[in-house]
């Protein structure tokens, strides 16, 4: 939640030139430094009086990677770059000059990296999120159709040792620009590493924090996409920004032929698939209702299980309704999971967010259990996945408040782990935790990583966001690729895969990718059927 900004009087007359309304309340709840920025600020504003850069042009700012940027004239020929970086900076601090380096040029985008000296001075990772938060509203209370991209954070030498926090900050950031047109992400955590994982000395200068310029010509590489596209739909758009093939020429893994799956996703319209063979054996289409398909499951006997964000529906292979569910005004759904062929376990999003269990038989619900969420107002933020356990315990990944909570059937809470930008949770068969979001981990039961994978082990993909993982039988691991249609069209010739299956060493052993003859449309759900299973095989404490 943005921090609640106020009017700060300043009583010394020294710094009475930095009093302004609306200012952050951190300045004076803390008596951070302003003052000592005003020769840089002054600087940049005389130099505005005689060569003040182009109104409307693409400006750079934030802490020292900013202000050591010296070549983004060579970097981005012909496009209107300017910097108004500040080194040591925090967040905050280009909150507070906003008025005099950001609003006076009205910028059409900013490239933003600052963080890394809060975490450095002290700040938590979850307040420096609030702090880039702030910054985020302050910009667009003034510039609504200004485009913001956050630059991550990546590890060095000489702050290896808050290379989590810096991790966990841009986590935070990346899970909360999703679904924002005018708020984006770089990844660029992955940058500067060797094939040891270590820092590359050679991009840094001796104080083994600040880029090189071989450094920073990684950087521009890195950036330069992000610059020379100028719409925000166009950037997060299925087509690469440079409108080239998201993948490799020649996929792994047979394509549709090489698993029986079921396929359903977040989409403007909800539409399911049975593919079996290779070849699509069966299709539910529905362009008329509202909502989106964030999770399904298909049953034994063949009938499906659909949560489409305003409602569950239980159907049959020959799309009867059996079963369904409407939210009530203000809520959304999910997630649901059958619990034997009467039962369904669902969590309800919304001002008074619950896990329910329904009895299909009776229409009654049988379990009733209020959840904890970071924001009641912020209905489709909060839960998009939870999955039963073989214990019966009901692992839900709370996606507002960044971390996976195991509940029992009393709704106590018996394990949980923070997990900021998860967006999925499942056991596995050895006891430890898979989670899914801009990365995914398996967890021990102590919390600990012991396996992860990132879009950057995959370079020749574009795999940027990650939704559900599931280990398959044979060890490797299975994810989705999802597309946001709401960003723009989705180009057939240029768009990325919709999964890949992953060895235990990060091997592509398998890439699905259709989105013609037959157009399978964005991921989200993807059940491999090769051997028989019966997902409703699953129980809620007492209730099987």
């Amino acid at each position: 939640m943005l921090r609640c900004m106020k009017s700060i009087l300043w009583l010394s007359l020294a710094a009475s030139f930095l009093v302004a309304a609306g200012r952050n309340a951190r300045g004076a709840e803390t008596n951070h430094d302003f003052v000592k920025w005003e020769t840089e600020i002054s600087a940049y504003e005389r130099a505005d009086a005689t060569h003040p850069p182009p109104k409307g042009g693409i400006e750079f700012v934030g802490s020292s990677t900013i202000r050591l940027w010296k070549t983004l004239a060579q970097d981005f020929p012909g496009q209107p770059v300017f910097n108004r970086g500040f080194g040591g900076s925090e967040i905050v601090d280009s909150t507070h000059f906003a008025d005099r380096i950001i609003f006076p040029y009205a910028p059409r985008r900013i490239f933003f990296r600052a963080g890394g000296n809060d975490i450095a001075n002290g700040r938590s990772p979850e307040q420096v999120f609030a702090d880039y938060q702030e910054f985020v509203a302050l910009v667009h209370a003034q510039l609504p159709a200004t485009e913001i991209f956050f630059i991550s954070w990546n590890p060095t030498t000489a702050r290896w040792g808050q290379r989590e926090k810096e991790r966990t900050l841009n986590a935070l950031v990346a899970d909360f620009v999703q679904g924002k047109p005018y708020l984006k992400y770089i990844e660029t955590s992955d940058l500067p590493l060797g094939a040891d994982g270590l820092p590359r000395p050679e991009l840094f200068v001796a104080d083994k924090l600040h880029f090189s310029p071989a450094g920073y010509k990684l950087l521009a590489e890195r950036v330069r996409p992000f610059v020379t596209n100028s719409v925000a739909a166009k950037i997060e758009s299925a087509a690469s920004p440079a409108g080239k093939l998201t993948v490799p020429a020649v996929l792994p893994g047979n394509g549709l032929a090489k698993h029986d799956f079921f396929y359903a996703g977040e989409a403007k319209t909800r539409d399911m698939y049975l593919v079996q063979h290779g070849q699509v054996v069966w299709a539910y289409n529905d362009a008329t209702n509202r909502g989106e398909i964030s999770d399904a499951v298909r049953l034994a006997n063949g009938n499906i299980l659909f949560a489409h964000q305003f409602g569950v529906t239980l159907i049959t292979p020959e799309k009867q309704v059996l079963w369904n569910y409407d939210a009530p005004p203000q809520c959304e759904i999910h997630t649901a999971q059958p619990i034997g062929t009467n039962r369904v376990i669902f969590i309800q999003n919304g001002p008074e967010p619950k896990l329910f269990v329904a009895n299909l038989a009776s229409g009654r619900m049988e379990k009733e259990i209020s959840l904890p969420v970071k924001n009641t107002n912020s209905t489709h933020g909060q839960f998009h996945h939870a999955r039963l356990t073989a214990a019966g315990t009901y692992l839900v990944a709370h996606m507002d408040l960044g971390k996976v909570v195991e509940y029992d059937e009393t709704g106590a809470a018996v394990w949980s782990v923070n997990a900021p930008g998860v967006w999925s949770a499942v056991r596995l068969p050895n006891g430890n935790t898979l989670t899914c979001g801009k990365t995914v981990r398996e967890l021990n039961s102590h919390s600990e990583t012991v396996w992860e994978f990132t879009a950057a082990d995959v370079p020749d993909y574009k795999f940027n966001s990650m939704q559900i993982a599931t280990r398959l039988p044979n060890g490797d691991t299975l994810i989705n690729n999802w597309v946001n249609q709401w960003n723009g069209n989705i180009d057939a010739d240029t768009a990325p895969v919709q999964a890949l299956e992953i060895s235990p060493d990060k091997k592509v052993v398998w890439a699905l990718r259709s989105w013609t003859n037959p157009n399978l449309g964005p991921a989200t759900t993807i059940q491999l059927l090769d051997e028989p299973a019966a997902p409703e095989n699953a129980h809620f404490g007492s209730i099987k």
